[in-house]
């Protein structure tokens, strides 16, 4: 039990020391630095947007009116800027780490691999829409006019939780396809689109597509579940229970995959 505490703290201490030179790094130039800052925030703000002129011709997309989407929206810019801030940085340089012979230096380091490469890089601009989403969610949910319990508040926080991990998990699953496609650009892409339906209704989806972005992939459930907590849905506790199988299973399995997937890695000097 010591040995693991001491291994966390070494952990923890590391990680402060990336967040540390980010820092310095990412302030180095501040016109850059707030010009991001404007983009991220203008990008959540297009989603309201969008959604906006929609109702502007229905009442409900899904049975989910403009407050409850407008939650939905809110709680997505959040897990977004967390995994746009702590995770996605690194994912993103997965192909590049490959082509540079990265991986060469990084295997003899005496730490864990996929800690190393999925939290060496820190981006702070994406945080800065977080404040914006929060007051966005408040507003949303007190126009609603019915605010959510101890209760739901708890559940909120662990769907919140459970939803980024998921994100991860299949994000760093398909990102670690990098090593049998080292020259397919588009991966990074490929898993941002399929996590951009998590910003949407579960409800719109039908038959397959639900089965599909539900169970199999289940990208709906990233944003939707802590939504539901918020609103006050009825959430089924087999969804729920699902929901955190499936970040389990999805850590295990994107790290047994990374872990086969390195072997295939040719060193630059090879």
């Amino acid at each position: 039990m010591k040995q693991l505490v001491l291994k966390v703290k070494y952990y923890v201490s590391l990680w402060k020391e990336f967040l540390s030179m980010q820092i310095k790094r990412e302030t180095a130039f501040r016109s850059s630095f707030l010009l991001e800052i404007v983009s991220y925030v203008f990008w959540f703000a297009f989603n309201v947007f969008f959604f906006g002129v929609i109702f502007t011709h229905t009442r409900s997309i899904g049975g989910w009116g403009p407050y409850e989407v407008l939650t939905l929206v809110s709680i997505n810019q959040l897990i977004v800027a967390l995994y746009d801030s702590f995770l996605g940085p690194n994912l993103r340089r997965f192909q590049t780490y490959i082509e540079r012979g990265d991986f060469d230096t990084f295997l003899i380091k005496p730490i864990d691999l996929q800690f190393f490469v999925s939290t060496r890089f820190v981006e702070l601009k994406p945080l800065f829409s977080m404040p914006v989403a929060i007051i966005t969610l408040i507003f949303a949910l007190s126009m609603r006019g019915i605010p959510p319990g101890a209760f739901e508040i708890l559940m909120f926080f662990l769907s919140f939780l459970i939803g980024l991990v998921i994100r991860y998990g299949l994000g760093f699953l398909v990102m670690s396809l990098s090593f049998y496609f080292v020259r397919i650009s588009a991966l990074h892409s490929l898993q941002r689109e399929l996590l951009s339906f998590a910003g949407y209704p579960i409800s719109i989806y039908e038959k397959f597509a639900k089965v599909f972005f539900t169970f199999i992939l289940p990208v709906a459930l990233i944003a939707n579940l802590p939504a539901q907590a918020l609103l006050k849905y009825r959430i089924s506790c087999g969804i729920f229970l699902y929901s955190c199988f499936f970040a389990v299973f999805i850590l295990i399995f994107s790290r047994k995959f990374f872990n086969q997937a390195i072997r295939r890695y040719e060193s630059a000097s090879s």
